[in-house]
Order: structure tokens, then sequence, then C-alpha cells
């Protein structure tokens, strides 16, 4: 048979092709297949002729030659078409046994025989090489497609150059690697393939070449051909990204024209990928840049007020106790310094959060959690209130049955500070704070209820967010909208969940729970912590 050169098998929806290019050339086996074929449809015609004559043996000698040009192309055909000519007029044109032909129409059938022959070779040979050029187009697009669909669920370029060069050596064979510059100017392989470790100085220089030049470089090119693979630049119109690092097949010396139009259609496809990615990172740091700035306005725009209230309260206050024009009596001198002391915890408190939220969104938040009695921490809490008025409106329900709450005490204090402090300032004056807490299954559920104006609908989730405040609450009542942020963030670092909603009759109740386990000190780390509760900020309750 006739020799090819074959490709390496292609898997296509399941099924392994096995392309092949024809030589130019055929071998002396096609013309001896060519031959034999034309014997064996002589054989055949003889033994019908006594039935169907001379008509039905042209078309079986036709016959052989589709096959032939079928199996081995347009040379090996024409040279059947010749001997089955040749066979018909020996055999069964009159004088039989002789080439010699008595009669002119018998010249005719045979110079038919032949054209037809002819075409018949050179249409079955195109026919053969459309289906194998749509097979290979089909090939192709199914891997471009493939590789587009993957790369499209991933992010990073090292996850990226992985999902490419697993196609690659799927779909066109050999080994390879993508390479990517670092600050040094150095090659950084992924993924770390054997080809890359077996590369000599020059390769790495023909690398450089290519990432450079922006051009081909290695086997198959002008540059370099002598080196171990075919080095392909990952370019972009202004930068290149890195270089493809493709070696052929197990005893291939090169790759052929059809692995190399697979080898650059699939690294554009690659290229497309990682300059996505790298858009898609550019953006995400410019939202990044502006939330901060956003976020840095908003925090001024904040604080600024309520840092400059307690302030100008605390030095009004004190100028007058320094006047010594101006007459105090005792009483008026003891309101001035309540007044003093009042602001002077406010704007503390202000601080407080200001430095929480600092520390929380820097990721050096941490909780150390020990076994704390529930009863201590409430009433450490209500002695902080900085109104001890209102601290007496707070109505302190314990359930009898309270086990030791693992928590990091301080931090607690703060949420139930912001939980009382809060209510206190949107409920009226004379209204009684209620304050809850037991046992629900394994957490400890605490509930703050108010007998206040309650939240707006859809607010409920809103008011978890840094510097919200409802409609007119910057007016009629001072803070910066980070209270309830806090508190969130702190009850996520302990594992638990906060929640608010309305009461039925009036006001808003603020519920949160915290597991009962882990009673010995457990510390959270930064990292781990801010995560959780950025997820808890995000999501819904």
């Amino acid at each position: 048979m006739a020799t090819t050169d074959e490709l390496r098998p292609l898997r296509f929806l399941g099924l392994e092709f096995r392309l092949e290019r024809r030589r130019d050339r055929p071998t002396y086996h096609a013309y001896l297949f060519a031959t034999f074929i034309s014997l064996v449809c002589a054989l055949l015609s003889w033994g019908l002729h006594s039935w169907f004559g001379v008509s039905n043996g042209f078309l079986v000698f036709l016959l052989g030659v589709a096959v032939t040009a079928v199996i081995y192309g347009t040379g090996p055909s024409i040279w059947a078409s010749c001997v089955s000519t040749a066979l018909l007029a020996y055999f069964f044109m009159p004088p039989i046994f002789s080439f010699a032909v008595s009669d002119i129409q018998h010249v005719f059938t045979l110079l038919v025989m032949a054209t037809i022959g002819v075409v018949i070779s050179t249409l079955a040979t195109q026919v053969i090489h459309q289906t194998e050029a749509a097979q290979r187009n089909a090939i192709r697009f199914e891997a471009l497609y493939r590789l587009s669909r993957e790369l499209a669920d991933l992010a990073g370029s090292e996850h990226l150059a992985r999902a490419a060069v697993k196609h690659i050596q799927s779909v066109v064979g050999g080994t390879a690697t993508v390479l990517f510059p670092d600050p040094r100017r150095d090659f950084r392989p992924v993924p770390a393939a054997p080809l890359a470790t077996g590369f000599r100085a020059r390769e790495w220089v023909a690398a450089r070449t290519a990432f450079d030049a922006r051009e081909p470089v290695g086997l198959g090119t002008h540059t370099m051909p002598g080196v171990l693979a075919k080095f392909l630049p990952l370019k972009l119109a202004h930068e290149p990204l890195g270089v493809l690092a493709a070696q052929p097949p197990e005893g291939c010396h090169d790759f052929t024209d059809e692995q190399t139009q697979m080898l650059e259609m699939l690294t554009a496809q690659l290229t497309g990928a990682l300059e996505r990615d790298r858009l898609s990172h550019r953006v995400q740091t410019v939202q990044s840049e502006v939330e901060s700035e956003r976020m840095r306005a908003a925090l001024l725009s904040s604080v600024s007020h309520d840092l400059r209230t307690p302030l100008a309260v605390v030095a009004g206050a004190s100028s007058s106790m320094l006047d010594d024009t101006v007459q105090l009596t005792p009483e008026a001198r003891r309101r001035l310094c309540g007044t003093i002391y009042d602001n002077a915890n406010r704007l503390a408190r202000i601080v407080d959060n200001l430095l929480n939220m600092t520390r929380i969104e820097s990721g050096i938040f941490k909780v150390s959690k020990q076994a704390h009695v529930l009863e201590e921490v409430v009433g450490s809490t209500l002695r902080n209130l900085s109104d001890h008025r209102r601290a007496s409106n707070v109505q302190v329900r314990l359930s009898a049955d309270l086990p030791l709450v693992p928590m990091d005490d301080v931090l607690f204090q703060q949420v139930l500070f912001n939980l009382l402090d809060n209510a206190q300032k949107y409920s009226p004056a004379d209204s009684v704070v209620e304050f809850t807490a037991a046992v629900e299954a394994d957490r400890l559920r605490v509930e703050v209820a108010d007998r206040g104006a309650g939240l707006r609908i859809g607010d409920e989730q809103r008011v978890f967010e840094k510097f919200y405040r409802g409609p007119g609450e910057a007016q009629r009542t001072p803070g910066s909208g980070l209270g309830l942020t806090i508190c969130r963030a702190i009850i996520a670092a302990h594992g638990g969940t906060i929640v608010a909603e309305n009461r039925s009759g009036g006001g808003a109740v603020f519920r949160l729970w915290l597991p009962l386990y882990a009673a010995t000190s457990d510390h959270f780390a930064a990292a781990e912590c801010l995560t959780t509760a950025t997820s808890v900020l995000e999501s819904p309750s």
C-alpha cells in the first residue's frame, strides 16, 4: 500500500480521527494496487460477460477506478483507468486477445472509458480532500470552542496557561509550556513541564528573542531553527505577555502545517484570555480605588460634624468654668462638668468606632474568646452607659439557666453598648428598652428591643452598612453610622449572626445569636475574621 505521512490521532466529540497527508508522488505500492484492482475487475467482467454484455463490464472497471481514487488519490486512479481501458480492449473488444480494434465504435467506447476514468479519479480525489478538510476544520473549531469555554470560566494567568497547555498537548500533540517573564526578566514556566527543565542556554535565548521581537522563533522558522522547541509570543498591540513553547510529538522533527496552524490559533485564544484577565484585574483595582475614595469622602463628611460638635461643647463648657468673670453656682458647675464628661465619652466612642472599623478593614482584627458570665458583661455594659438616667430605663431579663458563654468580653460589651445606646437614642425619653437573653438550642439568643419609630421598610439590612443612616437621622440624632456595622462584624467574628426587624406595636428589635461551644481560649486569625465578617455584612440574614 502507498505510504502516508500520518499526523497524531485527533479526538473529536469522543471519536478519534487519524488525519493523513498523501504524498504528491505515491510509491510503487499504490500503482501495484491499481493494477491489481484492474485485473480483479477484468475477472469479474469476464465472469459476467455472458449474462450482461460488455456495457456492464465497462461499469465494473469504472468501479475499480473509483475505489483506487478513494484510497490512493489521483495518480494511481488514472493509472487504473489506463490499465482498465487496455484490459477492456484486450479481453472484450473484438478481435479478442488483441489490442487491435476492428470497429470504430469500439474505439470511441475506449476513449469514453478512459475519459470517464480520469474524471472519476479527479472528482473522487477532490471529494476526499474536501472531506478531510471539513474534518480538520470541525476538529479545529471544536478544539477552539472547548478551550474558549474553559478559559471563560477561569481567572488568573497560571490557571489560564495550564488549561491552554492541556488542550494544546491533547489536540496538537507533543509537550508545551507557557513562559511568563518576571521582574528580573527571567522566564517562569507554567506549568513546570519537563520541556522547560530540558532547555539549554540557547532555548532560553530563543524564548527571549521571541518575546522581544514578538515573532515566532525556533522549529519551522528562519530564526534559530535548531533549538528543541517552537516559541510563539503571546503578543498584544502594546506589549507581550509571555511565550508559548511547544515541542513536536516524539519521533517528529517539526510540526506539520496543520499542527502549526492549530498552535497559532490556540495561542491567539490564550492571548485573548490573558488580556481579558489582566483588564479584569485593572478594573477591580480601579473600582477599589474609587470605593476607597468614596469611603474616605463619606467618612470625612460623616464624622466631621460628629467630632466638631462634642469638641465645641467641651471647649465652651470648660471655657465657662475657667472664666473668672462668670459666677457659677455649684449646681451649674456640676452640670457643666457632666456636659464635659458626656461629650468626652461621646467623642471617645466615635474615635473607638473609627479605630475598630480601621482594624476590621485592614485585617488585624482579632477575637480572643474565653468563657464569661453574661450577667457580669451586661452589668459592666450598663455601668458604661454615659447617661445613668437613661441606663435606669433598660429592663433586663436574663434566663436562669444561662451557661458560660465563649466570647471576647471587651468586644461583646461594645456590641451591647452600641445596641443599647442606639435603642435609647431613637426612643422617647420615658420609654423602656428591653434587654433579653436566653438559650436557644446550642446558641445564646440576645434581644434589644425599643419602642421608637422603628425601621423603614427595606432598611432591615441596610442599617448594618457603613455610614448608612435613615433620612433625617443625621439632622435629628448624632452619630456616625458605624455602630451597627461594627456590631455585625464583631458578632460575625464570634461565629454568630445578627438581624434587625420591626416590633409589633411599634419600635425595632435587634436580635443576635452566639454559639455556645469552645469555652476555652480560641484565637481567630485576622484574615479569617475579616472574611467571615465581610461575608455576613454582604449576605442577607
